[in-house]
């Protein structure tokens, strides 16, 4: 069985290289949405997701449940929707399920708490 940092890593690979430049122009972190198409409140949560992605400048990578069993393992994935938030170096951040205001809200915190750090961590430099 693969480790899970291993999967992770081929994963985000596949899908910065599969995606138009536009779309990998941000290293502040993934947003990892486990999602199907059989899922409503993925759907509803879906737009949402999209603007605090662009907001805060992560990449939101769309994780399908039924057909990337590997990631649903690895993560831990036990309902629907989730939601999982990497830093820059891969590092997790936040992982939160369901479609709820103390979701967003969680996600919202963490997503500003990364931002804090990065522009902590460009000061230094």
């Amino acid at each position: 069985m693969a480790r899970p940092q291993a999967t992770l890593a081929l994963l985000l690979l596949v899908f910065c290289f599969s995606r138009p430049p536009e779309a990998t122009s941000t290293n502040n972190g993934k947003l990892l949405f486990f999602t199907a198409p059989w899922c409503e409140p993925c759907h509803k949560m879906k737009p949402l997701l999209a603007n605090l992605a662009k907001k805060y400048k992560v990449q939101m990578i769309p994780v399908d449940f039924d057909s990337s069993p590997q990631e649903v393992q690895d993560f831990k994935v036990e309902s629907l929707p989730t939601i999982v938030l990497l830093d820059s170096k891969g590092q997790l951040v936040l992982k939160a399920e369901g479609a709820s205001k103390q979701t967003m809200n969680a996600l919202t915190t963490a997503l500003k708490t990364l931002e804090m750090r990065k522009a902590s961590t460009n000061q230094g430099r």
